[in-house]
């Protein structure tokens, strides 16, 4: 052994933390979070709507023309002809289309906006959903 000692100071401690330190410690954290939560749902598909990509179950056309609703299952070529203040019944009695199934309304010819409102309301208050991707009346 050494007959030299050594002067040596304990190491410098930094103090404890503030409580303003935490507290902005604890406001970056809660930033990080609200920024990376709509990348976050978005991502993870939390939206209640249908997808874009999927195909309705049930089409329903209205025919300005002749003021009827054609309505078909996605499965049919061709639909069934029917009053469109009959359409909903139709679908949920004739077709058996069960409540929360994807529909999606098309026009030919000339077709009133507050026609095509009463059959999307109807539709809507029976429980289906609108397809989404364009905006109707």
């Amino acid at each position: 052994m050494s007959s030299r000692t050594i002067d040596a100071t304990p190491a410098h401690q930094p103090p404890p933390p503030t409580r303003r330190a935490v507290s902005r410690g604890v406001a970056m954290s809660f930033r990080a979070v609200l920024l990376c939560a709509p990348v976050l749902l978005v991502s993870c598909g939390s939206g209640t709507g249908p997808k874009l990509a999927e195909r309705p179950d049930v089409t329903i056309t209205l025919d300005g023309n002749r003021h009827a609703c054609v309505v078909a299952l996605d499965k049919e070529p061709q639909g069934s002809t029917v009053q469109c203040k009959e359409a909903v019944p139709f679908i949920k009695d004739e077709l058996r289309v069960q409540r929360g199934a994807i529909y999606d309304i098309r026009t030919v010819a000339n077709v009133d906006n507050a026609e095509i409102a009463s059959v999307r309301d109807a539709l809507n208050d029976a429980g289906y959903r609108f397809i989404g991707g364009r905006k109707l009346p």
